[in-house]
Parts: structure tokens; sequence; C-alpha cells
């Protein structure tokens, strides 16, 4: 009853006081990945057939479903420069609805990230990510919506990281805050973490959203953002 989310059927950011009825699907899942390394440059393959892995379908009840989805991608990563840069490609078929004409199923999608990672100064590591989603058949998707708050047709987003480590390593400091240009949202995720010894370990950080529209990505989660903290013991 805490957590907050945009409802398309209400137009509105809701916390429900019970759980969304969901129907669960029980049909195999079947992946495939093949990795070798070539020259110095560690290249991989995936396939997936499946089931879209959260309830972004409906059914006639209302209740949300998983719709079928089969996904094929490739990734690779080689050195350049000091750093190591990571380029990764995903095709997303929206089985049961491949002409995105559905209001109450997913589109098919493409998917690209690009980034890079590189030690900055001793104990400071930088990485940058660039990340595309473009949604296939957008005009359908647009013409199905039952709301003029559709997502963009080709959402981007920006992400850095920057992680310190001190304290003979035992400190760990993190800045992790995604950016999305097309829908004017983000993210920020803030943690340190401490090893006391090999037993004890605390930690505590927080997670700030923000966006210009509700329905956005990040922008709905604006009233989740929080503070915690941790105390683990482990033996």
């Amino acid at each position: 009853e805490r957590f907050s989310f945009y409802s398309p059927a209400h137009q509105a950011v809701v916390a429900p006081a019970t759980p969304p009825s969901v129907e669960v699907e029980k049909g195999a899942q079947t992946s495939l990945r093949l990795a070798s390394t070539v020259r110095g440059i560690e290249l991989a393959f995936y396939g997936y057939r499946g089931y879209w892995t959260t309830p972004v379908g409906a059914n006639e009840l209302g209740q949300g479903t998983f719709p079928r989805l089969n996904s094929w991608g490739a990734s690779a990563r080689w050195p350049i420069g000091a750093g190591l840069i990571n380029t990764e490609f995903a095709n997303y078929d929206s089985v049961d609805d491949p002409q995105g004409e559905l209001a109450t199923l997913p589109n098919s999608q493409s998917r690209w990230l690009v980034g890079y990672e590189r030690e900055v100064i001793t104990d400071l590591t930088a990485s940058v990510q660039w990340y595309l989603e473009k949604t296939h058949d957008y005009q359908a998707l647009k013409r199905s919506s039952m709301t003029e708050n559709v997502v963009s047709e080709a959402r981007q987003l920006l992400t850095l990281r920057l992680t310190y480590r001190a304290m003979q390593q035992k400190l760990t400091n993190s800045l992790f805050v995604f950016y999305s240009p097309t829908d004017d949202d983000g993210y920020l995720r803030l943690s340190a973490k401490y090893r006391q010894n090999d037993n004890w370990s605390y930690a505590a950080g927080g997670n700030w959203f923000w966006g210009k529209d509700d329905f956005s990505f990040f922008g709905q989660h604006e009233k989740n953002s929080n503070l915690w903290f941790r105390v683990r013991y482990q033996f």
C-alpha cells in the first residue's frame, strides 16, 4: 500500500491497498547463450523463448498477464585505451501482437546499449552508458492506446556510475544516476558500504526519482523516493 505507480486505467499515480491481480503463466521458458573470446574481444549471442517477465499485458477481466516473448541478441566487450567498451543489441518480438495493434499487449522493440568504463584515478572507477529503446509499429500503438500518455517511440537513457573504494577497500561509495532526455525523467541512487570484518558489515543509501510526467518510466515513482540503512551479520 506504500508503493505507488502509474495506472493507465486511472490515468494517475496510484498505491493500491491490495496487490494487483495477475494471471500466473505456467508455460516453459527456454534460453541459450553462446560466448567466446576472439582476439581479445569478448563475444556473446543470446536467444530466449518464453514470456515477458513483468505483467505488461491484460486479459478480459483486467488482470495483469505475462504475454509471450521471443528475443535474440548479441554483445561484445573489448579494451580500448585505459578502459573497456561494451555494446549490446537485443530484439524483443511480442508474439501475441506482432502488428502492435492491441492496447492490452506490449509492442515489439529493439534495444541497443553502448558503454565505456575506466579507472579515472586510483580506486575511482567511472562508467557511462547510452541506451536506446525503439518501439516497433509506433503509430499502431498510438491508435490503439486508451490514453494520450504514450511512451516515446525511441526512448533514450544516459547513465553515469562512479565507484570509489577507500580504507583498504573496506569502504565502497557508489553514485549511479540515470537520465532520459526523451522522457525528461531520472533516478539517482547513492550508497556507502563498510565491511568491518568477516562477520559485520554496514550500508546506507538513498533512492531519488524525478520526472516531468507522472506516466514516464521514472517519473511515476517520484513518491517512492527513500533512504535506507542496513546492518548485516554473517557466519
